[in-house]
């Protein structure tokens, strides 16, 4: 790429999209858009690709309802953002035991091993708490029972996971 005002136009319009354009590095998400990722897309360009996500039916009635009850803009980025920094901010022993059910292990494991934030909220989340992965198709029905449960499900599993390591302390077990 070169030099001049073609990297800060760049930088620009990633930043502008930021809720609807993914970057990726050698294959893996990249959540946030700092500095050192904006040298490196300048300097080795061929490192990275752009995805940009588009929303119909019940995957836009996820990205809403998981904007909503996390305080942020309606969009998966935002969303897989806030996720991200969630699953990080809990304590070591939570990101590493056994002491929970499957569901919420298998939640904390998609979040920490994704690596495509549609896949993440679409897929991956879904089939960890033992839910159908939500519709590809535009003009498919909203099945709003669908919806419930998988949040229902997500939501205690959340709640599992927040109370992982106090009750290691309280010398309780969840299962």
């Amino acid at each position: 790429m070169a030099n001049g005002f073609l990297p800060i136009l760049l930088c620009a319009l990633l930043l502008s999209r930021s809720s609807t354009v993914a970057i990726y590095e050698d294959g893996i998400f990249i959540p946030d858009l700092s500095i050192a990722v904006m040298d490196r897309l300048v300097r080795r360009p061929e490192h990275f690709s752009v995805l940009s996500f588009s929303l119909d039916g019940e995957r836009s009635t996820v990205v809403s309802r998981f904007a909503r009850g996390f305080g942020v803009d309606n969009g998966v980025l935002p969303v897989v953002r806030s996720l991200y920094t969630r699953i990080h901010t809990l304590p070591q022993y939570t990101l590493t035991s056994k002491n929970m059910s499957a569901e919420a292990i298998a939640v904390r494991d998609a979040i920490l091993k994704a690596k495509s934030p549609e896949r993440l909220l679409f897929v991956d989340l879904p089939i960890s708490l033992n839910c159908e992965p939500f519709d590809l198709e535009p003009n498919a029905s909203l099945n709003a029972d669908k919806v419930e449960q998988f949040f229902k499900s997500l939501n205690r599993s959340f709640s599992e996971l927040l109370n992982c390591y106090p009750a290691l302390r309280e010398g309780k077990k969840f299962f």
